[in-house]
């Protein structure tokens, strides 16, 4: 029995475990934030979005100054980037756009670009607890150019459990090697409930056993 509970403590100790996904289709998430909730062609600071299915989660920004956009070629306010004809878009001069989910999600991702100039750069997403304690952060290099053809990077990360509270999207230039400038669209997440800490299966697997166990030490008794 000593055995079994020093194996359930070592078991619940280990961390979720999590992956880069490099496409939305891989994330094959149930859920998404899109912008077309936001006044078109305004500026705004922190804001609360929902997600489709009714969730709440909060967008901001390094400098607390976003801008919404669309996709497109023209009239003037349009973004032109290798995103696809009508995406909504939200853009910062800032290096980092954070959403903070009101309920913790399991994975989530997005293409994402510079919000500078056309050309390589790198984008990074990065996944935090509800400590604000870094889970997981996953690099891709990407190009920003007029292509109009959807083919922007995505990052994605996806974990065992829905312990991630907040997401940052930052977007490194390349061979500049600094951050200035996000552009991103839709963002897919999973809102899943967690996964049973394996400490808990173990406690179910044993379970037959412990309660015979229970059972003859009472008679026992």
């Amino acid at each position: 029995m000593a055995a079994a509970i020093s194996i359930c403590g070592l078991l619940a100790s280990a961390p979720a475990s999590a992956e880069l996904v490099a496409s939305r289709s891989a994330l094959g998430a149930a859920d998404f934030i899109d912008w077309d909730q936001l006044a078109f062609n305004g500026t705004f600071g922190t804001s609360t979005v929902q997600t489709n299915l009714g969730k709440s989660a909060v967008v901001s920004s390094g400098n607390n100054q976003l801008w919404r956009l669309d996709q497109g070629e023209a009239p003037n306010g349009y973004w032109q980037a290798n995103f696809t004809p009508g995406d909504k878009l939200v853009l910062t001069w800032s290096e980092v756009i954070r959403l903070e989910f009101a309920d913790l999600v399991a994975s989530g991702g997005a293409q994402f670009a510079t919000g500078v100039r056309y050309g390589a750069f790198d984008a990074e997403l990065s996944a935090f607890d509800a400590q604000g304690t870094l889970l997981e952060k996953h690099t891709l290099p990407g190009t920003l150019g007029p292509g109009f053809d959807g083919s922007a990077v995505f990052v994605g990360v996806a974990r065992s459990q829905a312990d991630i509270a907040s997401l940052e999207f930052r977007v490194k230039l390349v061979p500049e090697n600094f951050y200035y400038g996000t552009t991103i669209i839709r963002v897919d997440v999973l809102q899943a409930a967690a996964v049973p800490e394996p400490a808990s299966v173990v406690l179910l697997m044993l379970g037959v056993p412990l309660v015979a166990w229970a059972r003859t030490r009472r008679r026992k008794g």
